[in-house]
Formats: C-alpha cells, structure tokens, sequence
C-alpha cells in the first residue's frame, strides 16, 4: 500500500481534516522519506529529536536506525493514531505538545546531543528554528524540509536578495547544506509551494568571535531593520550612537573597512561581527 492510501485511509477511517492552522501537510513520497534519513547521517547510538510526527512513517523509519526516537505531536487526535501505530517500538517516546515550549533537558540525559529531524510547518518555521538554536548546547545537528523561500534565505550569501537576519543568525551557529528540492506533490493535501532538505551540522563555536552575543542578535535585526537604506543611515538609529555624530560613524566605519554606503545585505558575516563588537565596546566605555 502506498504511502498516500494509507494516509488517505487513515484521515477517512478517523474521520479527520488536515488542520491549515497546524499546517498539516503529509509528506506521501518515500523517496523523499529515504532522503531525509540519509541526510541526517544517522548512526545506532544516536538520539532524535522528531518535531511533528505526522502519521508515524518517518518515525518508523528512524526508530529502525537509532538508539532512541522522541517524537513531539501537537494534534491530540494525531498522538492518539500514532500511539496506535507505533506501539511496536521500544525506542519510541511519543509526546503530545508544543516545541516552541518543550525544555529539551527534561527529555535528553545529561551529556548527550541529540540530532533533530523535521518537517517544519510553513507558518512557524522560523521561531522554531530560533528556538532550537538557543537550545544549540543540547543539538550536533538538524536536518529539516522547510519552503523552499525559506531555504533559500538559510543558505543565502552576502549580495543576494535572500541574505539577512536568518541567514547570519544560522550561519554564525552551524555549518548549512541545502539538499534535495521536494516538490508540493509529494505532500497531501498539497501545499501551493515547493520544499527543501537543509541540513545544518552545529558548530562546536560560532564561525565568528563577537564579545557579546545578546548585543550581536541585535544588531543584526538593527542593521536589517530598513534593508534598503545604507548601513549608516540604519546606524543613526542605534541608541549606542546617539551621543556621536556623522562623522564619528563615518570614521567607525572607515575603521573595520566596510563602506558606509553599502546597504547592510552587502555585509559579510565577519565584518557584522567587527562592527558589533565595536558598538559594544562603545556600549560598555560610555556606560
């Protein structure tokens, strides 16, 4: 039986709707399956962190490769099927909840990292993301289908239209591979635009030193605020700055060689983190 009938005769048998509000869309192509495992370079001792167990069939899948699945639902009458359906395996611990609020140090022994395998929901995709990259200290690494916009901002590089606050946010914490394009027909029902794999290994340290990293996050979404305008009229704003005028942030900037006419997409990942550290080392001389 394929993939789509069995979900199809699942959703019919117990009489459920695929929720949009939960972004429900079930991957139904076990090529596409195959590929995730594969990505995520699963070995017999790990643990896995699955977010979103849909029916089960990826769950399965992992639970036959690694030491131990934890896989997180957030529709009731979804755990309830899949508890059904996965009551065969030792391995799996099924939990009925919310990512954005589950502490992964209640689930994970002491010690251990685990790796995160997810079909992310379009409409959360990125708090989500944000939420396990705050968790990084517990992760080694992620292997996640998101849309293939959103894909295409992870993996983004100075100069392109996609680059910005994502792309530098990630990027500072793992190392990014964009994989496999999958296409809204593996899904049912089918999403209006196409996903991709992206796997990202977290680094041991960030990719580039900064002296503050509250002060960094900040900036970023600072300099990204106006993408369009030039990096010193988004600096203006910056309440680091208020007591110094143009030709002191001309100057500044002269200092870490980064152009202030440049707008802030054009800036590369060291020379954001120069120029952070700088603002907070003004913070902290001022204060």
């Amino acid at each position: 039986m394929s993939i789509l009938v069995e979900v199809k005769r699942l959703l019919r048998e117990k009489q459920i709707n695929p929720k949009k509000r939960l972004g429900q869309n079930f991957l139904v192509n076990s090529l596409v399956y195959n590929n995730i495992i594969q990505a995520a370079k699963l070995n017999e001792d790990d643990w896995v962190l699955e977010i979103g167990a849909g029916f089960g069939f990826l769950t399965k899948l992992l639970a036959q490769r690694v030491f131990k699945v934890v896989t997180i639902e957030i529709d009731k009458e979804i755990v309830k099927i899949i508890k059904k359906q996965l009551e065969g395996f030792k391995n799996i611990e099924i939990i009925e909840g919310d990512i954005l609020k589950l502490d992964l140090r209640l689930i994970i022994p002491k010690g251990q990292r685990i790796k995160v395998v997810a079909n992310l929901p379009y409409y959360i995709t990125t708090p989500i993301i944000f939420k396990l990259l705050q968790d990084k200290e517990f992760i080694s690494c992620l292997t996640i289908m998101v849309q293939k916009e959103v894909g295409e901002r992870i993996v983004a590089k100075p100069g392109s239209k996609d680059y910005g606050i994502l792309s530098i946010m990630i990027q500072y914490h793992a190392l990014v591979k964009k994989g496999m394009l999958v296409k809204n027909s593996c899904f049912f029902p089918s999403p209006k635009v196409d996903s991709v794999i992206i796997n990202l290994e977290m680094l041991d340290k960030p990719r580039v030193f900064v002296n503050n990293e509250t002060f960094f996050y900040n900036s970023v979404k600072g300099l990204f605020g106006q993408r369009r305008k030039m990096v010193i009229n988004n600096l203006k704003q910056f309440k680091v700055l208020n007591n110094y005028d143009h030709d002191f942030i001309v100057r500044l900037l002269s200092g870490l060689n980064i152009n202030p006419k440049l707008r802030p997409e054009k800036l590369s990942l060291e020379e954001i983190a120069n120029l952070s550290n700088a603002l907070s080392s003004l913070s902290t001389s001022s204060s």
